[in-house]
């Protein structure tokens, strides 16, 4: 079944649109860079090489090292802690 569309952006929206597009990928270039550096001053405090946060689809779900020689520690028992 072919799906119908009836909301059809005029070119001003269009603009408007992509006008916060680029804002987006402004705010998201700052939030990488700022988790970059928390895994930074994380890996200087723990004195655990390459310690990072790890994230899937649904968000950020844990802390582990990027050559896998620390276990996944999950998001839920980061959380009990």
């Amino acid at each position: 079944m072919k799906k119908i569309y009836t909301l059809k952006p005029t070119e001003k929206q269009i603009g408007l649109i992509k006008f916060y597009w680029s804002i987006l990928d402004c705010y998201e270039k700052i939030f990488y860079d700022n988790v970059y550096r928390l895994e930074k001053k994380m890996s200087k405090a723990t004195g655990i090489k390459d310690i990072e946060f790890y994230q899937n689809d649904s968000g950020f779900v844990g802390v582990g090292t990027a050559d896998r020689t620390m276990k996944l520690m999950q998001r839920e028992e980061l959380e009990k802690l």
